[in-house]
């Protein structure tokens, strides 16, 4: 009884605790690159597969937000609505493995890995693919068994948990001089061109540096091939354009969901594009809208009493003393990481 209580208060300190560490390390599915040639380069990002841990059953890409969430696109974990009046759907929860530290995807991950299962999934409320763009393209997985965070497996660094902190942290980022660095990664089609049904996925985990680009810039490069596009607000939206080095190298099918990293911190995660490693652009959500639903959704769920359903027959219950402890934690690193990140 008394084991189940500590590990839950372990969980909750995890939980609340996520604001106060969004600063200090610095640290791509991939068409072009090259192979990350060992996992400490990149220990939060996580392969998730379809089904079971065993077998080239590699569909999507996440990070680790936190010892027991993974981060990755709402098209990973839904079947998703074209209509604003229609949810999307959730999938089921027991269809996924998250598997961190290793840099193979396939039968034998390597010793370093860890895999885990999720309790539950959810997905952004509005995520819509509205005349073939992603919109709200977040999701997050909560796992049954936190990661053991080491050398090989480790939590995401980010800019700010608080939404609008973020955005404005994330344009200041954008706009430093010299540019900071911005790379994906992942174990997705390495072919160039259209993706059909005969997918090439690589079996290491392979990186590729991109170059962001204007919001004029990537409605003229996808005008050309979809009208819709072209006026696209992509700002508006919080969506990120970048290209390969000219204009050849991206992410591509099967590392959607992966982070999109620029100066060390995950920016963005991989949602669409047309074609791959060619001359159109890569989009990418921005992060400041999904932290918007995280803090103030996701979160207050999970502290309402979620955690109860984990396993109760060891007796994982929220002890009122404690959980007040970590709330007033979290609001007071919430309100340190406003006044001190985006004071620069």
């Amino acid at each position: 009884m008394m084991l189940g209580v500590f590990l839950a208060n372990i969980v909750f300190l995890e939980l609340f605790l996520v604001e106060c560490r969004t600063r200090g390390r610095s640290d791509s599915k991939i068409v072009g690159g090259t192979y990350v040639r060992d996992i400490r380069e990149m220990p939060w990002i996580v392969d998730i597969k379809n089904g079971s841990e065993k077998g080239d059953n590699h569909f999507c890409g996440g990070s680790v937000l936190t010892p027991i969430f993974v981060l990755t696109a709402c098209h990973c974990l839904a079947q998703v609505s074209d209509d604003w009046k229609v949810p999307s759907v959730l999938e089921n929860a027991k269809d996924y493995v998250f598997v961190a530290g290793s840099l193979i995807s396939g039968d034998r991950p390597g010793k370093h890995a860890q895999v885990r299962i999720a309790s539950s999934i959810s997905i952004h409320p509005k995520c819509r693919e509205i005349n073939q763009i992603m919109r709200y393209d977040f999701g997050i997985a909560f796992l049954t068994k936190p990661f053991i965070e080491n050398k090989w497996v480790r939590r995401i660094s980010i800019l700010s948990t608080d939404g609008e902190t973020f955005t404005k942290s994330m344009y200041k980022l954008f706009a430093e001089r010299p540019a900071k660095p911005c790379y994906v990664a992942g174990w997705g089609e390495v072919r160039r061109g259209s993706v059909g049904d005969s997918s090439v996925m690589s079996k290491k985990l392979r990186k590729v540096k991109m170059y962001i680009i204007s919001e004029t810039k990537c409605r003229q490069l996808f005008g050309r091939q979809d009208k819709a596009l072209k006026y696209f607000p992509f700002t508006k939206n919080q969506q990120i354009c970048a290209t390969g080095r000219k204009n050849w190298g991206s992410d591509c099918q099967g590392d959607s969901g992966g982070p999109f990293i620029c100066g060390g911190y995950q920016v963005g995660v991989v949602s669409y594009g047309i074609d791959c490693g060619i001359s159109l652009p890569a989009v990418y959500a921005g992060l400041g809208i999904f932290f918007e639903w995280y803090s103030n959704t996701i979160l207050p769920k999970y502290a309402r009493g979620k955690l109860r359903k984990v396993d109760s027959s060891a007796g994982w219950r929220i002890q009122t003393p404690h959980f007040k402890i970590y709330v007033a934690l979290f609001i007071c690193c919430k309100l340190y990481s406003q006044r001190f990140s985006g004071a620069k």
